[in-house]
């Protein structure tokens, strides 16, 4: 059973199921702009490197003789110091990576085009996604403490968590929301998650290029999950596995054109501004 709102929000199906689809389908949107997404990844980690580089140098490891080590052994062993400074960088830096990548993930589920620097757009959201990933983050080790797999569970709860605050809600309603939906299949949700891990840590051993893929596809899958799972606004319905993709319908795969009317192959750089008022949760979600 499908509801449709009277503001024209998506269709969103009831019964609607974590989808292992999703993978390939996260693929099939990345390839459509690959180019853009791994120049983002790749600036990032640049200038998240460099920063880290830095800190190394400026609190030198010292030797037992009071003397400041090669900069080649600051890099490669920086001092506790340096590791200190650099954790605390990160725990700051990640998060305006996260704003910017999920804001250009919505951006590519609603099948818009847009220029690589427009993703910068979501820097507006830097704060709220901040405060959910120091959520994820203290949730995650509360998980290792109960069971190690308890560590994957925060991140199946919240999976579309990131891409609604992209889309405008409030951390404490992008919370509640995530979890009302994935709650109801968790465990194929927990299995998803570790599915996803798993494939990204092996991209790590294959020199960590294929984090040029995977990273763009962990925010592109929040996405496709805020649109099954909950219902983007402004879009005609919503995709499940009994309802694959057809060209001409939602979603368009980006080549097809927008979804506020563009004509076939349009692009925009224009962004999206979410709706005042977002959609209510089916009933049975307030359960």
């Amino acid at each position: 059973m499908n509801v449709i709102d009277e503001q024209n929000y998506a269709v969103r199906p009831l019964s609607a199921k974590v989808n292992f689809g999703w993978f390939k389908e996260a693929y099939a949107i990345f390839k459509q702009d690959a180019g853009r997404w791994e120049w983002l990844v790749f600036l990032f980690g640049l200038f998240g490197r460099v920063i880290s580089l830095l800190i190394s140098v400026a609190f030198p490891r010292v030797s037992p003789m009071g003397v400041a080590l090669n900069v080649f052994t600051q890099i490669n062993y920086p001092s506790s110091e340096a590791n200190l400074l650099s954790g605390v960088f990160y725990a700051f830096y990640f998060p305006l990576e996260v704003a910017s990548l999920s804001y250009l993930a919505l951006q590519a589920a609603r099948g818009h085009r847009m220029s690589g620097f427009s993703a910068f757009a979501g820097v507006k959201n830097y704060l709220p996604i901040l405060l959910l990933w120091w959520v994820l983050s203290l949730a995650s080790t509360a998980g290792v403490l109960l069971f190690v797999i308890g560590v994957f569970l925060p991140w199946a709860l919240l999976l579309p968590a990131v891409t609604l605050i992209a889309d405008g809600y409030t951390v404490s309603d992008a919370i509640s929301r995530s979890v009302a939906v994935m709650k109801q299949d968790w465990l194929r949700a927990l299995g998803f998650v570790i599915v996803y891990s798993l494939m990204t840590l092996a991209t790590i051993f294959s020199c960590g290029l294929a984090l040029f893929i995977t990273v763009p596809m962990g925010f592109i899958i929040s996405a496709l999950a805020y649109r099954d799972l909950i219902g983007i606004p402004d879009m005609a319905a919503s995709i499940t596995a009994e309802a694959p993709p057809v060209a001409g319908q939602w979603p368009p795969p980006p080549t097809f054109g927008a979804s506020n009317g563009a004509t076939n192959g349009a692009t925009t750089d224009e962004p999206y501004a979410a709706p005042s008022e977002k959609a209510p949760l089916p009933p049975d979600f307030n359960e």
